[in-house]
């Protein structure tokens, strides 16, 4: 299973690492069966059928249990996740379904499980929507394809490690972000990037370091 396309090419400088501060905010939208509160290429306004899922009692639950996931790969970072969306100021949006790609104008086959846009140069976006388009079955691999399409509007690039959130798989052997140095996989990546990545160290420099004793966790009330 697919679990990124490489999307919109954009042109800027990398950015040095993220000073500790306020976190970068990450909006999570379980699709409800109404217009999405943030939409963009490739599904534009195209409304995604209701989320649903087959490992917890209710939408509530699964989000709660991919949360988890989420939680202790990105544990490490700056960043806070909120099922809100935020009233100001610059977020990610990730929009996440359980539809597959259909509703989406028919742009992807329907083995792809999630699409972000990432800038020819690898820099952090500061801000955009990414897609993830298989989320019903597994709370893992829902993570991975969330984390992933997360990473890609950062910068991260995939990976060929079967531990990497970065591999274009969605594997069970995925573990988070991994640190060490690796190639990036060959034929998809954007023409200005580099040609290894360190996921752990590069997603610390996009978003960060957590402050001490600060617990980012999801509310799913």
């Amino acid at each position: 299973m697919i679990v990124a396309i490489i999307a919109h090419i954009l042109i800027a400088t990398q950015p040095a690492m993220a000073a500790a501060g306020a976190p970068k905010r990450v909006f999570l939208w379980y699709a409800d069966g109404g217009k999405a509160p943030e939409t963009g290429p490739p599904c534009g306004d195209a409304p995604p059928p209701p989320y649903a899922c087959e490992f917890g009692r209710s939408p509530r639950a699964c989000a709660r249990t991919v949360q988890a996931f989420l939680a202790k790969w990105y544990a490490d970072f700056n960043v806070v996740f909120t099922l809100q969306k935020p009233a100001r100021g610059p977020f990610y949006t990730v929009l996440i379904t359980s539809a597959g790609t259909a509703w989406c104008g028919g742009n992807h086959p329907p083995g792809v499980a999630g699409v972000a846009p990432i800038a020819d140069d690898c820099r952090d976006l500061g801000s955009g929507v990414a897609y993830a388009f298989a989320c019903g079955k597994d709370a893992k691999a829902c993570a991975a394809v969330i984390a992933q399409e997360l990473a890609h509007l950062v910068g991260l690039q995939h990976t060929q490690s079967r531990a990497d959130v970065m591999c274009p798989i969605a594997l069970p052997e995925i573990e988070g972000f991994e640190d060490r140095e690796q190639q990036v996989v060959a034929g998809g990546s954007p023409a200005k990037c580099p040609t290894t990545q360190n996921s752990y160290r590069l997603m610390l420099q996009r978003f960060g370091p957590r402050p001490a004793g600060h617990r980012r966790r999801i509310s799913a009330r």
